[in-house]
């Protein structure tokens, strides 16, 4: 690797800037475009330079990364109004998709009507180009070295007489076979091309290689290393390619504060929610107090009522035992009763076998009469036969009593018509004789009287007859009445016995069975309420339980709140002690990144007013600069080999640490040792800052 130039002296400052001057133009002072790329920023103005002094008609850059190459070239393109064409190849193996297409978006959207993007290995690129096409050749060290090396053995015939290879990427820490790959292609190349190299960032390197290549080039390319030209010019496109550097810094700061007060923004949404949230959780404990003070007045409640209905339990158990005792008696009593109940039925029970016994001797007795009434009734068919017979008899009686009535009529009638004759034969009699007439009267008067004796003679003997028939018939009749009435009476005494004994079986039957229906019922209600005097007890007992239950659960739940309370008002005092916390903590970072940020800001105005001038700041000028670096190297505070080691780049470049320092370090934020930080320095002494005093001789200063 070719070595980076050195600082000259004062003594060529005059002569470096007329050098920088005459080769310089308006290009070096644009301002970027795009910035992606920390690395390639420092060349941006010897890119834009190189376009105006190159203006090209064919670029072609192989093994796109960042874009931030090709898109400074398609700036310049674009300012000097230029007639090209801009190709790049993605290799496959390098960006993923979704920075290939970002790529692809921003130049479609910057540089579409010139430029074209494409994905293609490096070996595949350079073949469709015609021979002596290519203006500017751009190629990206990150490829891999065999594919740079192929690439080598075609560009020759690719580039014009104007043509121009860069190389850049190649200075990076983790990759140093970049470098090693890009010193072999110069060595090749030392023969038959001018070189140059800018080692800042990550490097530039510009072969010419066209014979017909712009002067100005050629003059820059010439310049020889170390001399005091070559280093000014080298040092006006460092200290303009750092502005960039400080540009694309302090947007990164920019975006970083912005990032920082979103941040800070969300961080007060969210000390303000936690604000809220905090309200609301004092409000739930202030509900959580309020409801603990009145589950604690609830509880209380209970307790009391607790209280009251265990003494009412207590005494309501006494007295339900005293009932259970008098139960227990009534039942005992009940089951004596029963017993004797049991005795009774069971002489009931005998009684009714003695009823059921005279039953069965009466139903005896009244078949027995039954027999007998048979019997009776049987001589009452004979009685009434005799009977009948006597009827019969009776009938011919009263016929022949009316015949004897009829003969006495005629007897009657033939006296009447014997009167009749003898009342003529009397008239004829006293016509013809009294004394015939007495003696026919009297004679008549005898047979008068024999006619009457015999008629009453014959009604008496039948009266007689009639009445004696009659007096048997009635003794008759009267006989079989009293048999039918006695059997009568006989069968209904008995049937009035058995219904008697069958209605006081029926009433015993009834009264065992109501006695033992009331028994039962007695027992049931008995059992029932001994069952309830114990289910009363029980539930009693259950609810005493029930009662400490709840009371043991109230109080766990008291305890439960409590300790809950607690919980949430730790956890309150936690949250708001962390937010108290995050928010002095985002609010110490604010001002910082304040702080910070103004710090740098001023250090770049600083360094830009030094680079813009040729009389600047303390550390500009001969004599004076040479006092400062011995001052500072005779500072403790300022330590070379740990400046060296923590800043690679300085060591590599082979720059004195305390002209660095002073030159440069101290404008980008470097620390001059362990024991300074620049920034935080000049944060604890801002007039050292506004003075543009370098903070270790203010510090030596006391």
């Amino acid at each position: 690797m070719v070595n980076s130039i050195t600082d000259a002296g004062s003594e060529h400052i005059e002569k470096s800037f007329e050098v920088a001057s005459a080769q310089s133009s308006r290009a070096l002072f644009w301002q970027a475009r795009y910035m992606a790329d920390a690395g390639f920023l420092p060349h941006m103005p010897l890119t834009f330079w190189l376009m105006d002094v190159c203006r090209p008609s064919t670029i072609v850059e192989i093994g796109t990364t960042s874009g931030q190459s090709y898109f400074t070239l398609c700036q310049a393109a674009d300012r000097l109004n230029l007639s090209a064409s801009f190709y790049a190849y993605i290799d496959p193996q390098g960006p993923d998709a979704a920075a290939v297409q970002e790529l692809k978006t921003y130049n479609s959207r910057h540089y579409e009507e010139f430029s074209r993007i494409g994905v293609k290995p490096a070996a595949d690129t350079l073949r469709h180009f015609p021979d002596g096409g290519i203006d500017i050749l751009s190629v990206d060290m990150s490829l891999p070295g065999a594919d740079v090396m192929a690439l080598c053995d075609q560009w020759d015939r690719k580039l014009s007489q104007r043509g121009v290879v860069l190389f850049h990427n190649f200075q990076v820490a983790d990759a140093p076979e970049r470098e090693e790959t890009l010193r072999k292609l110069l060595e090749q190349q030392s023969g038959a091309s001018d070189q140059v190299v800018f080692d800042e960032g990550s490097g530039l390197a510009i072969v010419v290689k066209g014979a017909s290549a712009d002067m100005r080039l050629k003059q820059l390319a010439a310049l020889k290393f170390g001399s005091p030209e070559y280093n000014n010019v080298h040092l006006v496109f460092r200290r303009l390619g750092r502005g960039h550097v400080h540009e694309w810094s302090a947007t990164q700061a920019e975006e970083q504060l912005k990032e920082l007060r979103r941040k800070l923004k969300v961080a007060v949404a969210a000390q303000t929610e936690a604000e809220k949230t905090t309200a609301a959780l004092q409000e739930q404990i202030d509900n959580l107090k309020f409801l603990s003070a009145e589950r604690a007045e609830q509880l209380n409640e209970h307790q009391v009522r607790l209280a009251e209905m265990q003494k009412a339990q207590t005494s309501g158990l006494t007295q339900r035992e005293t009932e259970l005792e008098d139960v227990r008696a009534q039942l005992e009593t009940l089951t004596q009763d029963m017993r004797q109940k049991d005795t009774q039925i069971e002489k009931l029970q005998a009684a009714a076998k003695a009823h059921s016994a005279e039953k069965a001797a009466l139903e005896a007795a009244v078949a027995q009469a039954k027999t007998q009434i048979d019997s009776s009734t049987s001589q009452n068919r004979e009685t009434r036969a005799q009977l009948e017979a006597l009827e019969a008899e009776k009938a011919d009686l009263a016929s022949a009593l009316t015949q004897a009535q009829a003969q006495i009529e005629t007897l009657g009638s033939q006296v009447e018509t014997q009167a009749a004759q003898m009342d003529v034969m009397r008239n004829e009699a006293r016509t013809h004789d009294a004394a015939q007439r007495t003696a026919h009267h009297k004679a008549l008067s005898e047979l008068k009287a024999q006619m009457d004796d015999a008629y009453q003679a014959l009604e008496a003997r039948a009266k007689s007859e009639a009445e004696a028939r009659f007096e048997e018939i009635g003794l008759l009749t009267t006989g079989l009445e009293a048999v039918e009435l006695e059997a009568e009476e006989k069968l209904e005494a008995a049937q009035a016995a058995a219904a008697e004994a069958e209605r006081t079986c029926e009433t015993l039957t009834a009264q065992h069975d109501a006695l033992a229906e009331r028994s039962g019922r007695e027992l049931a209600a008995l059992a029932a309420e001994l069952s309830r005097a114990r289910e009363t007890g029980e539930t009693h007992e259950a609810s005493a339980r029930a009662c400490r239950q709840k009371l043991e659960v109230a109080q766990k739940n008291s305890a439960d709140q409590g300790a809950l309370l607690a919980r949430k008002q730790a956890e309150i005092e936690a949250v708001q002690a962390a937010a108290q916390q995050e928010r002095h903590r985002l609010e110490q970072e604010r001002t910082a990144s304040e702080t910070l940020l103004a710090i740098k800001l001023t250090l770049r105005e600083q360094q830009v007013s030094r680079l813009g001038a040729t009389q600047g700041l303390r550390a500009r000028g001969g004599a004076g600069l040479k006092a400062q670096i011995a001052a500072l190297n005779a500072a403790p505070l300022f330590d070379a080999k740990w400046y060296l080691e923590t800043y690679p780049d300085v060591r590599e470049a082979g720059l004195d640490p305390a002209r660095h320092f002073i030159t440069s370090g101290v404008y980008e934020g470097r620390d001059p040792g362990p024991d300074m930080q620049t920034l935080a320095y000049y944060a604890q002494y801002p007039e050292a800052l506004a003075q543009g005093i370098n903070p270790v001789l203010h510090a030596a200063q006391g």
